[in-house]
């Protein structure tokens, strides 16, 4: 959760398609969520995605009256950490515009 110097709030959270435990055999069961409540008015809804990736990790951040969103992303398919992303939501037209995004060149997950 983020709130901004005029009281705005934000709120990150994960979508799931069915049960949280339900096993995705390789397929996203959820997808991330943004809420806003933004001058007072009714909470708004920003679905976040990257078209051909499934985000793994999201963080979020507030900077010039747009959400900031970075994390790291996988293919569909896999579970393998595969690079980074960042991108913005524009708040009044709730468009989500993908900035840039980094393969790290990973083969397989990495050992922590």
């Amino acid at each position: 959760m983020r709130v901004d110097n005029a009281g705005n709030v934000y709120l990150l959270g994960l979508l799931y398609k069915e049960k949280r435990k339900e096993k995705r055999h390789g397929q996203p069961n959820y997808t991330y969520e943004a809420f806003a409540t933004v001058e007072r008015q009714r909470v708004k809804q920003y679905t976040l995605s990257l078209d051909d990736r499934f985000i793994t990790d999201m963080q979020i951040e507030i900077l010039n009256n747009n959400l900031v969103c970075a994390g790291f992303y996988s293919q569909k398919g896999s579970f393998s950490i595969r690079g980074t992303y960042f991108l913005t939501v524009d708040m009044a037209t709730r468009a989500v515009r993908p900035k840039a995004s980094k393969n790290l060149g990973l083969t397989s997950s990495p050992r922590i």
